[in-house]
């Protein structure tokens, strides 16, 4: 909860502020420690989001952490928790007499749900990963089967080493348990299946379900431990000593959350079914979304408010029957609201019932001669006509798969009795699963003529048979406030006057119906022909339409369904279902009155539902589309998946057939066109977009590569499952030529990667990081002259070199790369690449010492250079310098790696995470150096000089007084502390005369207080600074970006993404998405994409920037910069804030200016390989560039190369400023 950045982020970013919330810890000796890190986690995500100050000042004064145990805490708390107590799964392991216990992490529970170990089993150590599966050496009958991990399992079932590949064997020898250890540094992660099949939210495919049948038949539990008590296990058992486990469920107060409302009643939050903090922001919404809910309860007078039912219990068909008594005279009512709420039997959640499951009212009025025989017959529930077996205990009672529709819900037949009547159906509403407290206020004004004024009618509730016990608190609220729904031409009527079934074909008057959702479904509708009343005002269709079941497509719940309605020919429609590529479409609707933290999957968006929620009416106006008064109309009703008719009876993938084919650019034979691309680069796509729209594919030499720009498909493209598009294979060439890593190693390893830089590099993380960077970034600018010109792209390469290497591979490490004394270029002599004539040397410095590099960081340059042709099929003999820089490269990381340099760094920890074979780790250590280096380098270079633009001058300088703030605060409270008595002096005024006599001597540049002040600032996310860096990478960003096809499929290109035709990519394709053209699309970006401007408001994707409205780690500034979702750039804040850092230093010691129009005249310098040194035979008047690019509108800095489709934009040829050192200390 406290590490995972999603987590942290999210609570900061959308926890409603009216709440506080309390963190407290259950540790009796070291609750004060866990408070401050958790304020500290808290605090260092804050900073690297640069949320708003207001908002992040209000929370941390409604955040409250304790710093004392809950046993300690005064009053009533601690027995209210006690009170409110939860299983907790645990291990209990017996180590010959010692006892011990472990919390444990089980299978998925919405894939592989068994939840129950069996009793105390004796455990046998079947070995590590997947190297045991073939032959098992230990006797595992009977057993618990103890597997140590090195790295997680795959979830895909190809893989080598899959969860589901460890079950088979584990069963197939017999085991009644599979018991994973956690890998090295890594917490333990649920067993899951992601692959073989159409994917649904739940991961329910055909094949995924398949394989885990024979495991479950076993009864195989399947859990995993933390590394800390496993490795006690699998040690003992090596020693001989015996070792036996009991999983069981532990009463703890753990994993509840609870809190005190606005009247000061305590409740309940919910239940904590992932390890996230959204889990309390989506209990606080709940608390805001209530009040805010009865406060609009109260319609306009006149208004009759008739009770129902007062918490009344009801289960099954019928539930619970109530009469009412309908006013006499309802002339002025035009809106009937239904006041609903569901409660358990108990005080607390405990008591509610399993699942989820429709619960409905019904209402049937009598006759003018007290008949009810023409009400319809009660139906069955749509979640009783089909029972699943969910492998456990319990049984999950589904439904088919079906739809919901008009007036009734989905296949709905007669009960056996047949006298029994119910009516029409009033209100629809799912239950929470297993939690209580949900009340809605639903319009229901269509269904206002069911009620017949003056007439006694009668009201049944009913729910699933077999469903636990539930209370209804049910008021109608007749009012005369306009009733919700589009506008009619001319004014709204008083009140819905008639009530017409739309009768199905196969039931004669028995109204739309829904039914199974497959290629029959449109079958049964007939056209309904009506005539038009001579005087009406107004017509309207009220659908009450929801989607249930699951088929191989998810349908009907997970599956987006398209609703139609044609009068006369003209069509009205509605889309349902969840968002494409979000698991959070039911989270999101917990401030529109969704009940939060509920069992089972019930964050995932669904058909028009959500578990703990209304099912709001369809009411389209259809009175345009009508004929004269006296003329006959038809009206037809279809139902669509994907634009085309359901097809759920045949087999399929998760997408829909192909709507749309982008168009294919004309190319050459054979190579396509892979030339164009190649010469023009970001050009040449801009050009196709122009002339093919949002989507288009290319062929490269066999290859088809589709290049996708609209939002929606953007969205998708990041949130979409490996079993669409997948990420791994779409680069494991790419790794294999560039890095010399197999595909075999890096495809089952790339997720673990991923994990542990990301948990390396958290904000709370980077303080240590970034004092190593700065005092490397001081010791290279010590060679740097008092005055001089320098080449801005050849002088930035030593600093980002030193900082880089020096903070994540070490500075141990750092040293082999500069090498011995004798090989670095001396503060007098000339470096490389070094003029005669170099101005501005000053303190024993040069310029050309600002600019040479030592021989391993010249070395990765000239790999970097060869970087993107040696990823393509071209052959790597004619790529020779490439091939002996990757050696030379290869050789010191291997020299590092066996001297033990690396241990205790970022890279150290990778490595022992990752569980490469020793061969391999030099290979994947470049892949690291090379992402750390390759865009720090030219993102230093575009941060500092769009900067140093005339008509960015005044960012420039509030940059720059933002430095020197913080510096000079920094060394004022350096001074404040010393001047205390045993305070010391060492910032006082002798040491500020000392000071002054190191900057003198080039010994020091800034003094320890203001390094200080300095590093508080490179962390924060909300600087000018740290806004300067976002901005220049969002100009400069990366032009591709690829996934490959894991199946034909159709990915949204419409603004909602779900309804539209959207865009059919093939199997294999590679799929393409272009940040640096995105991020000057205003569709994005609404204000002026082209121009700079660091405070502008951050992108916008489809039509949220929420974390889990769009897509995580994409938005701000920065945009697609640092990729997103779950292959997201592990680096980011470290890559951030070392950048925020080197631009602070150089605008506090240097003043700079731009030189443009100037070049070297030999035409030797170039962006890439500049010396970065002055001379004084430079020409004049030879431009740096022709042509203005975005952000650059004068065209004074050089052009960035759109050759280059990967990592940051390089300048395409050298640019030259003047730097002269300005005096800091104090």
């Amino acid at each position: 909860m406290f590490i995972g950045e999603d987590s942290l982020s999210g609570m900061l970013e959308q926890a409603p502020l009216s709440n506080s919330f309390l963190f407290i810890s259950y540790n009796e000796t070291g609750a004060a420690a866990d408070a401050r890190w958790m304020r500290d986690q808290l605090a260092g995500t804050a900073r690297a989001l640069r949320l708003p100050p207001s908002r992040t000042d209000t929370f941390f004064r409604r955040a409250h952490f304790a710093t004392v145990p809950v046993s300690r805490v005064y009053g009533w708390l601690p027995a209210a928790l006690e009170e409110l107590q939860h299983k907790q799964k645990v291990a209990k392991v017996r180590i010959g007499e010692r006892q011990a216990m472990s919390g444990r992490l089980d299978a998925w529970f919405g894939w592989y749900p068994m939840g129950s170990g069996g009793g105390e089993a004796r455990v046998a150590l079947a070995g590590t990963d997947c190297g045991w599966v073939a032959a098992p050496g230990a006797d595992l009958a009977g057993a618990a089967a103890l597997v140590t991990l090195t790295k997680l399992p795959n979830t895909l079932l190809p893989a080598p080493c899959s969860y589901i590949k460890l079950m088979k064997a584990a069963a197939t020898a017999g085991a009644t348990a599979l018991v994973m250890l956690a890998p090295p540094g890594l917490g333990p992660a649920p067993a899951n299946c992601t692959g073989g099949g159409p994917p649904s939210p739940i991961n329910s495919e055909t094949r995924c379900d398949s394989n885990a049948g024979g495991p479950a038949q076993a009864g195989l539990f399947v859990t995993m431990l933390p590394e800390k008590i496993g490795s006690e296990m699998a040690q003992a058992l090596a020693d001989g000593t015996a070792v036996n486990v009991d999983f069981s469920d532990l009463m703890t107060p753990c994993c509840l959350l609870a809190g005190i409302d606005a009247q000061r009643r305590l409740f309940q939050g919910g239940w904590l079914k992932m390890p996230t903090l959204m889990h309390v922001v989506w209990a606080a919404q709940n608390q805001v979304c209530c009040p805010r809910a009865l406060a609009v309860v109260r319609p306009a007078e006149p208004a009759w408010k008739l009770p129902v039912f007062n918490n009344t219990p009801f289960v099954g068909i019928p539930g619970a029957v109530a009469t009412i008594t309908v006013p006499s005279s309802m002339a002025s009512v035009s809106r009937l609201e239904l006041d609903f709420t569901l409660g358990c039997p108990g005080r607390t959640d405990d008591s509610c019932p399993l699942w989820d499951h429709t619960i409905q009212s019904f209402v049937c009025c009598p006759d003018a001669f007290g008949s009810t025989a023409h009400c319809d017959p009660c139906p069955s529930t749509a979640n009783a006509r089909r029972r699943r077996k969910l492998q456990a205990a319990l049984r999950d009672w589904r439904g088919g798969d079906g739809l919901s529709g008009g007036d009734r819900p989905a296949g709905f037949g007669l009960s056996g009795d047949g006298a029994l009547k119910c009516g029409r159906e009033l209100g629809r509403w799912v239950s929470p699963f297993k939690r209580g407290g949900g009340r809605w206020l639903t319009d229901a004004s269509g269904k206002l003529p069911l009620l017949v004024p003056g007439r006694t009618c009668s009201v049944t509730f009913t729910s699933a048979p077999w469903a636990g016990t539930w209370t209804a608190t049910l008021t109608l609220r007749l009012s005369s406030r306009p009733a919700q729904g589009p506008p009619s031409q001319g004014p709204p009527p008083g009140r819905p006057t008639s009530l017409l079934p739309l009768p199905c074909g196969s039931a004669g008057g028995v109204p739309y119906a829904g039914g199974a959702w497959n290629s029959t479904y449109n079958q049964r509708w007939p056209p309904y022909m009506f005539v038009t009343p001579a005087g009406v005002r107004r017509v309207v269709v009220d659908a009450l339409i929801s989607g249930h079941g699951s088929d191989d497509l998810g349908c009907g719940k997970f599956c987006a369904s398209t609703h139609v309605f044609e009068v006369n020919g003209k069509a009205v429609s509605l889309t349902v279902g969840p968002r494409a590529g979000s698991y959070y479409g039911c989270a999101d609707e917990v401030l529109q009155g969704g009940v939060p933290n509920e069992h089972g999957t019930w964050t995932l968006g669904r058909g028009n539902w959500c578990n703990g929620r209304d099912v709001k009416s369809w009411t389209p106006d259809i009175t345009p589309f009508l004929k004269p008064a006296g003329r006959i109309n038809s009206l037809a009703y279809k139902g669509l998946l994907g634009g085309r008719p359901p097809h759920a009876d045949e087999a399929g993938g998760s997408c829909v057939p192909p709507p749309l084919v982008p168009p294919v650019v004309a190319g050459l034979p054979l190579l396509g066109s892979a030339l164009d691309l190649g010469s023009g680069g970001a050009a040449f796509l801009q050009r196709c977009r122009k002339q093919h729209g949002d989507a288009f594919t290319l062929r490269l030499l066999g290859q088809r590569m589709t290049f996708l720009y609209a939002p929606a498909t953007l969205q998708y493209y990041f949130n979409a499952l490996d079993s669409e598009l997948t990420f791994a294979p779409a680069v494991q060439q790419f790794t294999h030529r560039v890095f010399g890593l197999p595909p075999q190693q890096f495809y089952s390893r790339h997720i673990v990667m991923l994990q542990t830089l990301r948990h390396a590099l958290v904000p709370a993380s980077l303080p240590p990081h970034a004092a190593t960077a700065l005092r490397l970034l001081l010791a290279r600018l010590r060679s740097w002259p008092s005055a001089g010109q320098l080449e801005l792209g050849g002088a930035l390469k030593g600093l980002v070199f030193s900082a880089s290497v020096g903070s994540l591979f070490g500075e141990r490490f750092l040293q082999r790369c500069l090498g011995e004394k004798g090989n670095r270029p001396a503060s007098g002599s000339a470096g490389a690449g070094e003029q005669p004539g170099s101005v501005g040397a000053g303190a024993g410095a040069s310029a050309a010492a600002a600019a040479a590099l030592c021989p391993l960081a010249a070395t990765f340059f000239e790999f970097e250079e060869g970087f993107e042709l040696s990823a393509s099929p071209v052959p790597h003999i004619f790529q020779p310098r490439f091939l002996r820089a990757r050696r030379r490269l290869l050789a010191a990381l291997r020299a590092g790696r066996q001297a033990g340099e690396f241990e205790g760094t970022v890279v150290g920890q990778l490595t022992q995470a990752c569980g490469l074979p020793e061969r391999y780790v030099p290979n994947m250590l470049l892949a690291v150096l090379w992402a750390s280096l390759a865009n720090a380098v030219p993102a230093s270079f575009w941060t500092l000089g769009f900067l140093l633009l005339p008509e960015n001058r005044r960012h420039l300088e509030a940059v720059r007084r933002e430095v020197q703030d913080a510096a000079a605060a920094a060394a004022a409270a350096g001074a404040a502390a010393a001047a205390e008595p045993g305070g010391g002096g060492g910032d006082g005024a002798g040491s500020r005369q000392e000071g002054a006599q190191q900057e003198e001597s080039g010994e020091h540049l800034l003094s320890e207080a203001q390094q200080r002040g300095l590093l508080a600032l490179a962390v924060d996310r909300r600087s000018h600074a740290a806004a300067a860096v976002d901005e220049a990478l969002r100009l400069r960003s990366f032009s591709i970006d690829v996934r490959i096809a894991a199946a034909d499929c159709v990915l949204p290109c419409d603004e909602d993404g779900v309804s539209g035709p959207g865009v059919f990519v093939k199997k294999g394709d590679v799929v393409a998405i272009s940040p640096y053209a995105s991020h000057l699309d205003p569709r994005f970006y609404q204000q002026a994409p082209g121009a700079y401007n660091p405070n502008r408001e951050g992108m916008r994707l489809g039509r949220s920037t929420a974390m889990h409205g769009a897509v995580v780690g994409v938005g701000g500034v920065p945009g697609f910069s640092f990729g997103g979702a779950r292959y997201r750039c592990p680096g980011r804040h470290f890559a951030e804030a070392e950048l925020s850092l080197l631009l602070a230093l150089l605008v506090l010691l240097y003043d700079w200016q731009l030189l443009p129009g100037e070049h070297d005249s030999s035409g030797s310098g170039n962006g890439s390989h500049g010396s970065g040194v002055g001379s004084s035979s430079r020409g004049s008047g030879a431009h740096c560039r022709a042509a203005a690019a975005p952000g650059d509108p004068g065209g004074l800095l050089a052009p960035p190369d759109l050759r280059k489709l990967v990592g940051i934009k390089v300048p395409a040829g050298p640019c030259w400023a003047q730097a002269t050192r300005r005096s800091v200390l104090c």
